[in-house]
């Protein structure tokens, strides 16, 4: 049996970090390379070997993402009720599995191993973020900045990918590139098999299940997986209207499961805080919203709509993406450094704050993609400059940093005893409906797959990223000017504050 280590909170360290946090980061950031390398790749794939339209391929990426959020729902349960170390082992064999499929090039095997995929990713997903929250105490300042960390550093799995899986792809084949992300999975499952075997918990009540499941279990949890993808999953990446409607249907439900379950809550301090824990969540969809557009729109965009000719070398459209977890290594060694930094002295922003600031740098992000655009008609060649795309990028993943870590730190903050999984399941479902709502978003471009001369395109994506930055910002001062009721709803002056010194 694995050895686990059991701490009570008051025994909580000042300095320093785990040091599974390293190798759980190293283990997710293979894993997120083979995500990434589908994300990347699929609008170009659905285009080049599936033959889809672009519309139809931008709502191929939609459900695939829309899946890949949603289904940690229902493995957050699979792992809160199992282990969250089983539960990451099983998670990446049936990626495993799938990521083998899909680099045969036959449609119905590209829908399984994808399916597949997704069904592991939503067993692994929750149980990694899991893990290093329960590393922490809940009122351990070094939360924030734990998970700060460990996100920066699984991005270094999404730069290796978006670098160098776009090359792989004109020099060889899909099959090639897709083979890549397969033996990355492969390594992360090594790791992960071997880091599990030793972690410290804080906390009896919050530990979880770790010894080995039966193998009937195992047999039974498979089959449950396998029945799910074959009965929904394949359909709904098919037929990405049905997961749309599902997804809608889904999240209403949760909405309404999550005020129901807190209103049975004797405890109003664990009422208050799940409550708002859903508020922030629910804004948190519109961020992903337009974040999702990175890697579909976004990635037609810098195909036909920007020079990608730089110091002689033609870049793939896809690895433009690459800015993204490249600025989120930058932003996050400075940001983890600043919350620790502005907690050890009492000045650390609130969560609704960071939450604001995260919504109005996503919409200045796009404000710069709207100049660039506006400013690449004065070039002979109509071609946005990608330096632009460059700043953009910027103020987008500056964006992500402010919200995405700080949002998995909340979910264990936030959720009352046990119930950890479950509802980063939730959060996670919310970035799968901002996935299905940037699906909307591109298509409202409504360009023609036959026109791609940047002289007729450029004035209508100017425009479109002019809107969408002027909604993200209004909405980031919409939500400021509730900051106050927010806080007041999470008593942060005694969950949060209290962990911290006082202001002197």
């Amino acid at each position: 049996m694995n050895e686990v280590t059991i701490i009570e909170a008051n025994e909580i360290h000042s300095k320093g970090h785990p040091k599974e946090l390293f190798y759980l980061a190293a283990s997710y950031g293979l894993y997120i390379f083979a995500y990434i390398g589908v994300n990347v790749l699929i609008v170009l794939y659905g285009i080049d070997q599936l033959h889809l339209k672009t519309s139809a391929a931008y709502l191929l990426y939609a459900a695939y993402n829309a899946l890949i959020f949603t289904l940690p729902l229902a493995g957050g349960y699979v792992s809160d009720k199992f282990g969250y170390k089983n539960s990451t082992i099983l998670g990446i064999i049936i990626s495993l599995i799938g990521f083998f499929l899909i680099c045969f090039h036959y449609a119905t095997l590209f829908y399984l191993g994808i399916a597949l995929f997704i069904v592991g990713y939503g067993v692994t997903t929750p149980s990694f973020l899991c893990l290093v929250g329960l590393m922490y105490a809940k009122e351990d300042k070094r939360r924030d900045s734990g998970y700060t960390i460990f996100y920066l550093l699984f991005n270094l799995g999404s730069i290796t990918a978006t670098v160098s899986l776009g090359s792989v792809v004109e020099i060889f084949n899909y099959s090639t590139a897709f083979a890549l992300t397969d033996l990355a999975l492969f390594i992360s499952l090594v790791i992960v098999f071997f880091t599990n075997k030793k972690l410290t918990i804080y906390s009896k009540k919050r530990a979880v299940q770790q010894s080995k499941l039966s193998k009937s279990k195992s047999l039974s949890i498979l089959i449950l997986m396998l029945l799910i993808l074959a009965v929904i999953i394949m359909p709904l990446l098919i037929y990405p209207i049905l997961n749309e409607v599902l997804l809608w249907i889904l999240v209403v439900g949760v909405c309404i499961w999550i005020i129901a379950y807190s209103n049975k809550l004797s405890n109003q301090f664990s009422k208050t805080k799940l409550r708002a824990f859903l508020i922030l969540t629910v804004i948190s969809g519109f961020f992903w919203s337009l974040y999702m557009l990175e890697a579909s729109l976004m990635t037609i965009f810098a195909e036909f709509n920007v020079n990608r000719n730089i110091f002689g070398i033609t870049i793939h459209p896809a690895t433009f993406f690459g800015l993204d977890p490249f600025g989120v290594v930058v932003f996050g060694l400075i940001l983890s450094w600043l919350w620790h930094y502005l907690s050890d002295r009492g000045r650390n922003p609130s969560l609704p704050t960071k939450f604001t600031l995260a919504l109005i740098s996503m919409g200045l992000g796009y404000i710069v993609f709207a100049i660039g655009t506006g400013a690449a008609n004065f070039n002979l060649n109509h071609l946005v400059n990608p330096f632009w795309i460059v700043f953009g990028y910027a103020f987008l993943t500056l964006g992500e940093m402010l919200l995405s870590p700080i949002g998995f730190a909340m979910v264990g903050r936030l959720s009352p005893e046990g119930k950890d999984g479950v509802l980063m399941g939730v959060w996670t479902l919310f970035i799968g409906f901002g996935a299905v709502l940037s699906g909307y978003l591109a298509n409202f471009t409504n360009i023609k797959d036959n026109v791609t001369s940047s002289i007729i395109t450029n004035p209508i994506y100017m425009k479109y990223f002019f809107y969408l930055g002027v909604f993200s910002i209004l909405l980031g001062l919409m939500l400021s000017l509730f900051i106050p009721k927010i806080k007041n709803l999470l008593h942060l002056h005694h969950s949060i504050s209290s962990s911290i010194p006082p202001k002197h």
